[in-house]
């Protein structure tokens, strides 16, 4: 009755250059030689910014798009005609004739033998035209389609902005007829459109049916006939997977791998596939009159776009159905509802819709489904063209997620091919269905009428694909329309877009993906969030579900945003830094979960957990023409994550990467995860831990969960728990059990499994660090008299570990000796800076102090940052400070776990400082999405003279009792400066530098304020070593710094090499190649000197040398992606030396893709993993450079670390190997006194108001007294640029910035109640200050802090070159108020 016939293959082609927005059939077609196949984009790449091109590194001969091969110059041509000829096949005579295009990108003009027949600029959704009346029986007919760009509209600021709905960046890039193109023949008078509508609750089945007669077939009376057959489930057995051409294919990798094979595409239509008769008697059949009705009231429902005349039918059905088999993710059991149109006892037409029996409903907070709970785990990623539009692709990526507990899937950004909703309602995978109405490219201005209509028709048109698909259950309106150009005036039409869908299915809910705040409450259906952007989950009221559509840093991937949860080793590569956000993200959703999200999609299983494949081009052999689907000529290398049927059998179904197990376990259905999250105590005190248990499964469960502790190889405690568990119920169970004395390094080792009836489904396992408590009266070696200055409670603590310890008054700390330890208990008070001045003093006349933790009081110009630290971390463990701690010691010191993460150990600390003898012990990092990083410091050591004092910031007085980690350090801290001699790893001795005199090296080396002689450049060779007279002053050398060019002085390097094996040290500063051969008279063996720019290297710390140098230090890469910081990317050294591997002390760390991503700008979402790949693939050998070379008694030092005075890691890096080496520096610390640079506000968010923007308007935005700034530092009016304060003057400066008005927004949190005080303005523009949304008339002369968090805003006018503004809070006698502390964002944002 129904004839298909495929009109894909190869077309010809004309692409149309410079004619973007072409839509006319050109008078005279050129095709060109080479055809173009059908379904395909004949795009791969368009240029970029800065001579790049999205969708190609040509560096790599990297183009994932690359499917077909088609000449380098199509990509040029923004439109293009495709053309081909075709005649009705004899199957199709008499019958209505409909040309249906399942996809064209961007905007389209069809022609039919040169008569335009339609437009159409719905890019994802499918086109059909009624061409009945223009197609003749045998004839040939030609069919143009002429392809082009949206159309656009020019704003004020001269943008260009579209009007079509572009979705994500695939149709940006993608242009023709990228979806199969068919005729099909329909009986004259047939069924044009069926919805079908089950209800679990009621227990019935509707429905409704339209029909339609072309002109003379319309005939009465009309009967439909309604017989609904079981079709089942897909089978999983080894004879269906045959069937369906399953292979034996595993996954590789690690753990959650391997769970599924490669699917190869076949389409599951063979009746062994379901196990179910298709011949047996239906379970359900009716029959009902078609009536006649009005076309109009049925227009949204009918089969094509263009007008045809003629009469349409109605018919209804509405029957009770009790026993129904339900649809369900355990069970996807399908039906198949066939609809026969009769006249008499004549079959007009019939028509099949596969349907399953199912209801979604919301309950409050909860998803209902078929009346049971269910917990959203999702999934969702950007659709990325034909690579992905295989049958094989699709099924593969669910059931991976089905194998990991993942039991939804967001179609994110535009509707996908209607395969993916398909083969979801056979795996039994829960899609939310979203539109192309995508906010995030910004592309669009979205309060246009064009953009509203064709949002209209495009809403209604998904929901017609889509509504009787079983799987679909939720329709997502759109995505982060929050900030797009016309805003306003589109949300106010967001209401009647979902009046529309509500019209065409009332039974599904309705979600708008992150942009729940352009919704009146009203008509929020679910709650959206992505990222932690949108608000906390303390702001949910529970009324409606709440899900996170979007969430996981993967796409800002950097070490900097991944430290704070796996410490410095995030330096280390990729992996490193996808674990760390893995164990952020799994964090929050254990959180969430807790809290009773109602969903949660992490961004994402399907990539960004992934390994990139193939790892070459794969060329597949030719395809038949006619054929459905795409059928492309290569795979392109690294173009997939997840196999798509067309690779070759050796490859795995997926290979993971760190992340994937990571989050697998995250996302387990039925799991126990630990309620709290310290993992180290006393063993003089019970251990009492709890346990959530999930049961996210659909069924009702029986469950037992099994407790062992074993201390060693002893059974501390065993406990069993069992219980019945309904679907998405919650359960907490506890354990308590007292520790054994512990052994050294003993844990205590917890296992708890769970089982469901017999069926184990889960095992958890943790381990407890166990110490003695003897740790907090157990005198420790402190060789030195110990006094302490601070409150009583701290004394306490001391005096237990250092009996001796004397307290004393102020007045006794100035003239305190030398030979003492001074301890300053935690948060002193300060003032007026009094007791800092005793400090520096007495660190400077040679004493050793122990600074604990403070929230004002730092020494010199050492500025403290008051904010909270989740953990800290060091790059090695070797210094005595930190013995018997690691990584997994300085992060959970607290049971809790907030939305944000742990509950910080640090509440303040160092900014790192670039100049003195400092060691960071401990580093801290705080920031999201490519803000912050490893800026501070929480533990220092710093040195000058004999004296020494260590300042910690970790909160170890308030933990001391209950968390072992911070008694074990405060114990080492107190070893540590009280040790009786001199604790330098490095003898001091004088240091000499052979230089240029005014040359760039004694620049750098007077601004690390280095201690030295300068030798007579004219006669090197009075440089003596150690021991050996020196004619003039008689002073030895322990440390020669020589630049590299003195060694081309006759005698130079013979001199210093003499020197070295005298047993002195020599530092060569960088070399060059030309300098080969000199290098080689001082090391006495041959060197090359090779171009090797690096920008990361890793250091041998066994090696004396380097200790105490930053893995971050060593990684120049501080641009990040999205960074708002302004600050570069500096290489650290453009050439390497060639010695033998034992020399180095510095390497490069190669194969990783931090340059291209952040140096080349690589950063796209579909290039990420390849360039993962690719830099593996084509990593170069490690370079060396920081070489010693042994020579004689003494070493030679090379460096090839670029001596930049512009770079604070440059002056850190060689402060700590000269101070290594002996060094001693005049950095003035101990004599510098704090001011604006200090004291002054920390940083803002700036933005500029352009000539074409409505300065009123943005200043009512950003005066608003409620004013919030999300963690993107996203707004209305665009990304706000972070700028940070200055040292020195203490102010920002915003470089050109013209004479536009700033924007500068901060947000003053003041502990305590209201403050009174006054602000320092340091600016030569015209400003006006703003707090809490009203104007401040005379901020130098009075102003009003309120308790809590206050919103400051300054309005900045500038005068056409560069603008400078600091802001110092004083109070009201002038002194500084010490206790601000600086956001820029919020994490509880309101709708603005």
């Amino acid at each position: 009755m129904r004839n298909l016939l495929c009109l894909n293959g190869k077309w010809d082609f004309m692409p149309l250059y410079d004619q973007p927005q072409c839509r006319r059939l050109p008078e005279k077609i050129v095709y060109e030689a080479r055809k173009i196949q059908v379904p395909s984009s004949w795009r791969r790449t368009y240029p970029l910014p800065e001579g790049k091109r999205f969708g190609k590194f040509q560096e790599y001969d990297y183009a994932p798009f690359e499917l077909y091969g088609y000449p380098e110059e199509w990509d040029a041509a923004e439109a293009g005609v495709l053309h081909r000829s075709f005649r009705v096949p004899e199957s199709m005579a008499g019958q209505r004739i409909v040309l249906r295009l399942d996809g064209i990108m961007q905007k389209a003009v069809i022609y039919l033998d040169r008569q335009e027949i339609g437009v159409w600029e719905d890019g994802y959704l499918p086109l059909r035209l009624d061409i009945t009346s223009l197609v003749v029986q045998g004839r040939e007919h030609h069919l143009h389609v002429v392809c082009g760009g949206f159309d656009r509209v020019v704003l004020p600021n001269g943008m260009q902005k579209i009007t079509g709905l572009l979705g994500s960046w695939y149709g940006r890039i993608c242009r023709g007829l990228w979806q199969d193109v068919y005729l099909e023949g329909y009986p004259a008078l047939s069924l044009e459109d069926v919805t079908i509508r089950t209800s679990v609750w009621e227990g019935r089945i509707e429905v409704n049916a339209v029909a339609f007669a072309a002109g003379d077939a319309a005939r009465s009376p009309l009967r439909v006939k309604l017989s609904i057959r079981e079709k089942g489930v897909l089978r999983q057995s080894e004879e269906c997977r045959k069937a369906l051409g399953f292979s034996d294919r595993a996954s590789a990798g690690s753990e959650g791998a391997g769970a599924e094979q490669a699917d190869t595409g076949l389409r599951p239509d063979r009746p062994e596939c379901y196990g179910v008769d298709l011949e047996s008697a239906p379970v359900l059949s009716a029959e009902c009159m078609a009536h006649s009705v009005d076309g109009a009231a049925v227009e949204t429902l009918r089969l094509c776009e263009n007008e045809v005349a003629g009469a349409v039918y109605c018919a209804s059905f509405n029957m009770d159905w009790s026993g129904a088999r339900l649809w369900s993710p355990d069970e996807p059991f399908l039906y198949s509802a066939v609809l026969e149109l009769l006249h008499g006892e004549e079959i007009i037409d019939r028509r099949v819709e596969d349907f399953g029996f199912r209801e979604i409903w919301c309950e409050g907070p909860q998803f209902i489904l078929n009346g049971i709970p269910v917990n959203l785990r999702g999934d969702s990623w950007h659709f990325q063209g034909g690579a992905q539009q295989t049958e094989a692709y699709i099924r593969n990526w669910y059931r991976i997620c089905r194998s990991v507990g993942v039991n939804s899937i967001r179609l994110h950004a535009e509707p996908y091919p209607a395969d993916y909703v398909r083969i979801a309602d056979e795996e039994g995978m829960l899609i939310v269905d979203e539109t192309a109405i995508y906010g995030s490219s910004k592309s669009m201005l979205a309060d246009h009428p064009a953009f509203v209509e064709n949002c209209r028709q495009h809403v209604r048109r998904l929901v017609q694909r889509d509504k009787n698909h079983p799987s679909v259950i939720l329709w997502s309106l759109q995505n982060e329309m929050r900030w797009v150009d016309g805003r306003d005036g589109f949300k106010l039409h967001m209401p009647g877009f979902m009046a529309a869908i509500r019209e065409l299915d009332p039974t599904r809910p309705i979600i708008a993906e992150g942009d729940n705040r352009l919704l009146p409450k009203v008509h929020t259906e679910v709650e959206s969030r992505h990222y932690n952007i949108d608000g906390t989950i303390g702001q949910w009221d529970r009324t409606v579900p709440l899900t996170f559509g979007e969430h996981g840093g993967w796409w800002y991937i950097c070490p900097q945003n991944s430290s704070m949860y796996v410490g410095l080793q995030a330096y280390r590569g990729t992996d490193e830094s996808t674990a760390g956000l893995a164990q952020k993200e799994r964090l929050f959703v254990e959180y969430a979960r807790r809290q009773g999200v109602s969903g949660i999609s992490t961004f994402n299983f399907a990539h960004y957990f992934m390994r990139a494949m193939p790892e070459q081009n794969i060329v597949l052999p030719s395809s038949e023409p006619g054929m459905s689907g795409v059928k492309p000529k290569f795979i392109p290398a690294y173009s997939l994550s997840i196999n798509n049927g067309l690779l070759p059998e050796d490859y795995p179904l997926y290979t993971p990467n760190p992340a994937f197990g990571i989050m697998a376990e995250a996302f387990k259905p039925a799991t126990i995860i630990a309620a709290e999250y310290n993992r180290c105590f006393y063993d003089d005190a019970p251990v009492s831990r709890s346990f959530d248990v999930y049961n996210d499964t659909f069924s009702t469960q029986d469950v037992r969960v099994e407790f062992v502790v074993l201390q060693g190889k002893s059974i501390v405690h065993e406990q069993s728990f069992g219980f019945r568990q309904s679907p998405a119920e919650h359960k907490v169970v506890g354990v308590e059990w007292v520790p054994f004395r512990p052994a050294a390094g003993e844990q205590a080792v917890l296992t708890a499994v769970l089982f469901h009836g017999e069926r184990r489904v889960h095992e958890l396992r943790l381990e407890y660090r166990i110490m003695s408590a003897s740790l907090l009266n157990q005198p420790v070696n402190v060789q030195r008299q110990t006094v302490y200055w601070g409150a009583d409670e701290d004394y306490e603590h001391i005096r237990r570990l250092v009996p001796g310890c004397e307290k004393v008054d102020r007045s006794g700390l100035a003239g305190l000796a030398a030979d003492h330890l001074l301890v300053i208990g935690s948060k002193a008070e300060d003032l007026d800076g009094g007791l800092e001045a005793l400090l520096k003093a007495f660190v400077a006349r040679g004493g050793k102090l122990l600074l604990l933790e403070q929230t004002q009081l730092s020494l010199g110009r050492l500025p403290l940052s008051r904010r909270p630290f989740l953990r800290a971390h060091a790059g090695n463990y070797q210094h005595p400070v930190l013995e018997g701690l690691g990584d997994e010691d300085l992060m959970f010191w607290h049971e809790e776990l907030r939305e944000e993460g742990p509950l910080p150990i640090v509440h303040a600390a160092f900014e790192k400082p670039a100049a003195g003898d400092f060691t960071l012990l401990l580093e801290c990092s705080a920031g999201d999405f490519g803000d912050g990083g490893d800026l501070w410091s929480p533990l220092l050591e710093y040195r000058s003279g004999e004296g020494l004092f260590l300042a910690n910031q970790l909160e170890l007085m308030a933990n001391i009792g209950r968390v072992p980690q911070a008694c074990l350090l405060l114990r080492n801290l107190l070893a540590y400066a009280g040790r009786a001699g001199d604790n330098a790893g490095a003898e001091a001795r004088p240091v000499a530098a052979l230089l240029r005199p005014g040359g760039k090296a004694a620049a750098f080396l007077d601004k690390l304020r280095l201690r030295y002689t300068a030798l007579d450049t004219t006669a090197p060779a009075v440089a003596n070593a150690p021991g050996e007279a020196a004619p003039g002053d008689g002073q030895d050398f322990g440390l020669i710094v020589a630049e590299a060019c003195m060694l081309e002085a006759p005698g130079a390097a013979e001199a210093l090499r003499r020197h070295a094996e005298a047993g002195g040290q020599v530092l060569l500063l960088p070399a060059e190649d030309s300098q080969q051969a000199e290098l080689a008279r001082l090391l006495g063996r041959p060197v090359r000197v090779v171009p090797h720019e690096t920008y990361h290297l890793a250091a041998d710390y066994a090696r004396a040398a380097v200790r105490g140098f930053s893995p971050v230090d060593l990684f120049g890469f501080d641009k990040v992606f999205l960074s708002p910081r302004e600050v570069m990317n500096r290489a650290l050294a453009l050439n390497s030396l060639e010695l033998p591997d034992d020399c180095a002390l510095c390497t490069s760390v190669e194969g990783t893709p931090w340059k291209d991503y952040f140096v080349h700008g690589y950063t796209a979402e579909y290039s990420r993993l390849a360039l993962v790949e690719l830099n593996r693939r084509n990593t170069r050998p490690a370079g060396t450079f920081l070489a010693e070379v042994k020579t004689g008694a003494g070493s030679v030092f090379c460096s090839q670390l670029l001596t930049d005075p512009g770079s604070d890691k440059a002056l850190r890096l060689y402060t700590r190997l000269l101070a290594n080496l002996g060094a001693s520096f005049d950095d003035g610390l101990l004599d510098s006194v704090k001011g604006d640079g200090e004291w002054a506000m920390e940083v803002a968010m700036a933005l500029p108001c352009p000539p074409h923007v409505d300065y009123r308007a943005m200043k009512a935005y950003y005066t608003d007294p409620e004013f919030s700034l999300n963690n993107l530092g996203e707004g209305l009016y665009g990304w706000m640029q972070k700028k940070e304060r200055r040292s020195g003057d203490g102010t920002l400066r915003i470089a050109d910035a013209g004479l536009d008005p700033w924007f500068l927004s901060c947000f003053v949190q003041v502990p305590g109640q209201l403050r009174r005080g006054r602000l320092r303005v340091n600016t030569a523009v015209p400003y006006e200050i703003y707090l809490n949304g009203v104007l401040v008339a005379e901020p130098e002369q009075e102003l009003t802090l309120r308790g809590g968090l206050n919103r400051l805003i300054a309005i900045l006018h500038g005068t056409g070159d560069d603008l400078t503004f600091g802001l110092t809070f004083l109070n009201a006698d002038g002194t500084y108020m010490k206790d601000l502390e600086y956001r820029l964002t919020l994490d509880e944002v309101e709708p603005k």
